[in-house]
């Protein structure tokens, strides 16, 4: 029995038990790293069994992913399922039909899927194709994916070879579990397009003498001969339709539903840009996954920097001003305006940038990609903070900054615009509160001071929850334990 992911051992025991006729058709010589989570489990599936089929996979919780426009083939749908143990991923490439090719108008569409689904044999908990079969459906993928380039660098042997060596390591493993006389046995009877001899030289010359671009050459010709009738469109056809997908589309799938916003709240110390980093890592392996930092540091906008560059200029001049003729002089008391204007327009900067970032999210989401928000504004802690003698982050700072109530008109004008910039960016989708005791957030934080992190988590704690979809995360604990519990309640909301 081969070691697998919990989750793909209970998927894969109900889908015996619930008789569905299906099949892994490739892929069966790295199995186990497939059903562990590390690449993909291909599976043949009859299509008259399409809706029982679908039933047990969201039974299972696995979601449904679309491919972008240059890489969808029809009768070819992807799913990414979620290990509850361990968190960790792994991917169901799903054929209802037998479909070749690497995108969607370069495609070989063959009439074997009850050939590869009669023929195949249980082993180690999963239904695999016949060793036969599997090499036919290798030799075919790799020369179709063979280049008119990968001719040329192996004749000059130049650069990577044409065929990659875990490839013809996958040939040498494959060709362990059969012989070349129940290959040609097999193609004689089942396969009637494709003449053995064409398999069997391809394998010979692939085992012995991997870089023979001349030979390889000859032999994918001959092989396009054959399956010319089951092309889906001619070369030409092929080559204009091509040109009209482009090559803008992102190479990562999105979630059929809609995507999410997700936010990510914590103080210092709550291993924030920790858990930010593995999520993104976690997700991205085979969806589109948006990076959003709407905080300040060095990601500001030109006019947030340029208008932050001339606020500490005045600022400056201010200090000088107040060191040569005094505190309480004309020309320091007009610099010092001058000043205040300058870092409220940065305010107001600020907000307007958070403001499209936060549109960029939505659209994004919108799009069904996941996107996950550092330092995302909120109105919750926003308003606790306003309280407390530490200036509130992620918020409108105008307000806060004339408590006192001495605005002139433009200072007034500007906080009025500031904090209707902030009240436009909604909520997000979900999140992650990060909740940490002031004491161990300073051990992971020694350079912090306890003035520094301990306003935010009391915010935190004080925070209104009206309108959140907020999942409370215990960050006291080991970070792993913690990522892990993010990952399945993040999971069960996507």
């Amino acid at each position: 029995m081969i070691s697998c992911l919990t989750s793909v051992k209970n998927l894969f025991r109900e889908l015996d038990e619930q008789e569905i006729h299906y099949c892994i058709w490739k892929g069966n010589t790295h199995l186990q790293q497939a059903a562990q989570g590390h690449s993909d489990l291909d599976l043949l599936v009859d299509h008259r069994k399409y809706e029982r089929f679908k039933g047990i996979l969201e039974k299972h919780d696995c979601k449904l992913m679309l491919s972008p426009p240059a890489k969808k083939i029809p009768d070819v749908e992807d799913y990414l399922g979620c290990d509850e143990k361990t968190g960790k991923c792994f991917h169901l490439h799903v054929y209802y039909k037998i479909i070749l090719g690497d995108n969607p108008f370069n495609t070989y569409r063959l009439p074997l899927e009850q050939n590869f689904l009669d023929s195949s044999k249980s082993e180690n908990g999963f239904k695999v194709a016949s060793p036969e079969l599997a090499v036919l459906a290798r030799v075919v993928i790799t020369l179709l994916r063979y280049r008119n380039r990968d001719v040329i660098k192996d004749i000059l042997a130049i650069l990577t070879p044409g065929i990659p060596p875990k490839t013809v390591q996958t040939f040498h493993d494959l060709t362990k579990q059969t012989t070349i006389e129940r290959i040609s046995s097999t193609l004689k009877s089942d396969v009637k397009f494709i003449s053995p001899e064409i398999v069997i030289r391809f394998l010979e010359v692939v085992t012995k003498t991997p870089h023979s671009g001349y030979k390889i050459y000859q032999i994918r010709r001959a092989l396009r001969k054959q399956l010319a009738a089951y092309r889906t469109y001619n070369r030409w056809q092929s080559a204009l339709r091509s040109v009209n997908i482009g090559n803008s589309s992102p190479e990562k799938k999105k979630l059929a539903s809609r995507g999410l916003v997700v936010a990510l709240i914590g103080a210092d110390g709550a291993g924030k840009s920790s858990m930010l980093t593995n999520l993104s890592k976690w997700l991205s392996w085979k969806l589109k996954v948006q990076l959003c930092y709407m905080g300040l540091g060095k990601r500001l906008s030109f006019g947030s920097r340029m208008t932050q560059s001339c606020a500490r200029f005045f600022s400056r001049l201010n200090n000088v001003s107040v060191a040569v003729v005094g505190n309480k002089k004309w020309l320091s008391n007009k610099l010092k305006t001058i000043y205040n204007f300058t870092y409220d327009l940065h305010y107001v900067s600020v907000a307007w940038t958070r403001y499209f970032r936060y549109l960029a999210s939505r659209k994004e989401a919108e799009r069904g990609s996941i996107v996950l928000c550092d330092r995302y504004p909120l109105s919750g802690i926003h308003q606790v903070m306003m309280n407390s003698t530490r200036a509130p982050m992620d918020g409108p700072q105008i307000k806060w900054k004339y408590q006192d109530g001495k605005m002139n008109w433009m200072t007034s004008h500007l906080s009025k615009l500031e904090l209707k910039l902030y009240n436009k960016i909604y909520p997000p989708d979900c999140v992650l509160l990060l909740q940490v005791a002031p004491n161990v957030a300073l051990k992971r934080k020694p350079d912090h001071t306890p003035q520094e992190i301990e306003p935010k988590i009391q915010a935190i704690e004080n925070m209104s929850r009206n309108g959140l979809k907020i999942i409370d995360i215990d960050a006291n604990q080991p970070f792993d334990q913690a990522l892990l519990y993010a990952k399945e309640e993040l999971w069960k909301i996507m």
